[in-house]
């Protein structure tokens, strides 16, 4: 057997459409996606999404964190420098 497979329709962890890549690189690239999936979970439950959002105007977590991210700090720092 083979340590190559071809990959179609595969674009996550650099992998593309059509690359030949080796068993254990795909398994990675597995690996690498089902622990970004938990982590992406971690997050939505972490900021109560979409249970607690108004999922009409935040349609996605990444929609939700970034109207989270207003950093009072910078926004201050910004006003001080004039901005």
């Amino acid at each position: 057997m083979s340590d190559k497979i071809l990959i179609r329709n595969l674009t996550f962890g650099g992998v593309n459409y059509g690359d030949v890549v080796s068993y254990k690189d795909y398994n990675q690239s597995q690996s690498d996606l089902e622990q970004a999936n938990k982590d992406i979970q971690v997050l939505a439950e972490a900021i109560h999404y979409p249970d607690c959002w108004d999922t009409m105007a935040y349609p996605t977590l990444l929609s939700a964190i970034i109207e989270m991210n207003h950093c009072t700090t910078c926004a201050n720092k910004h006003l001080k420098e004039g901005g």
